[in-house]
This record gives structure tokens, sequence and C-alpha cells, in this order.
């Protein structure tokens, strides 16, 4: 397959499943131990990719007591694991790009966690992404937005 045809085929896929993701890449992580404070430096990336249809899977997970001393009394849960891929092609990602599994993902106000990221030829990228249905998407990218109000002119008469 050339990388044309791959072009075109992911171009089609965009216009008709189309969809915005945020990619957040943590580039450092520092806890302060006198304070607790964390100091998480993330860089935001917003792309559009194919978002493939998703599997929803029901597990039931035990408790760490169960499994370690095998007690009666123990609790477990049931959670609901949401898993997708996203197809996107290399083109519509910013320079400072890097595929790697050191993130997650945000899709509708939602938190998923990197699995896999598959090359296609160095064009397109297929990432498998997991989440937790309920979860918490934990933290709250704060961006920030600057303007400056210049008022300028002259009121000659006014109206009642």
């Amino acid at each position: 397959m050339s990388t044309m045809m791959l072009r075109r085929l992911l171009y089609t896929f965009k216009r008709q499943w189309g969809a915005e993701f945020d990619y957040i890449q943590i580039i450092r992580s520092e806890v302060d131990d006198r304070t607790g404070r964390r100091q998480i430096d993330r860089n935001v990336l917003h792309f559009r990719g194919v978002l493939l249809p998703l599997n929803q899977l029901r597990k039931f997970i035990q408790d760490i007591g169960y499994l370690a001393a095998n007690k009666n009394f123990t609790y477990g849960a049931l959670n609901d694991f949401n898993t997708f891929n996203i197809l996107f092609d290399i083109h519509d990602m910013p320079p400072e790009f890097n595929p790697e599994l050191n993130g997650y993902i945000t899709h509708g106000h939602k938190r998923y966690e990197r699995v896999s990221i598959t090359s296609f030829y160095d064009q397109a990228y297929l990432l498998t992404v997991r989440g937790v249905e309920g979860a918490n998407p934990y933290a709250e990218v704060r961006q920030r937005a600057f303007n400056t109000l210049q008022i300028q002119g002259r009121v000659t008469y006014e109206l009642n």
C-alpha cells in the first residue's frame, strides 16, 4: 500500500467518522516532600482522528485480602472498561509529537489511558486506549488566556 493511498483513505475516514481528541503528554512530574504538593508539566496536543467502534467489558476485581489471605469476608467490585481505537494521520500532529505511552487521552470529558500504539509506514498511527466508566478525569489542564482591551473614540452627543 502506498503512502498516498493511505493518506487518501485516512482523509475519507476523518470526514465520515472524525472526532476531536486531546493528546496529553506528561513532560515532568515532581512532588515536594515538605508540602506534599505535586507539580506536573503537561503538553496538550489537540488533534482530529478517526474514532473506531467502542468495546465495553465488565470485569469483577477482587480485593487484595481475598487473594493474599483467602479470607471469606472480603470485597470486590465490578468495573466497566471502555476500549476503543483511534486512527490518526501523522501530518495532523504538530512537529513536537512523540508517540509514546506516557500520558493519556481525553475525549468527551473522559480520561483514557494509552494501551498500545501501532505505526503504519510512519504515516498513520493506531492508538488503543482504555478507560473506566465513571472515573474522574483526574487533573484539570489549566490554560491561560490574556486579552488587552483598548477603548478608542469619543462621544459627541447623547440620546435619552
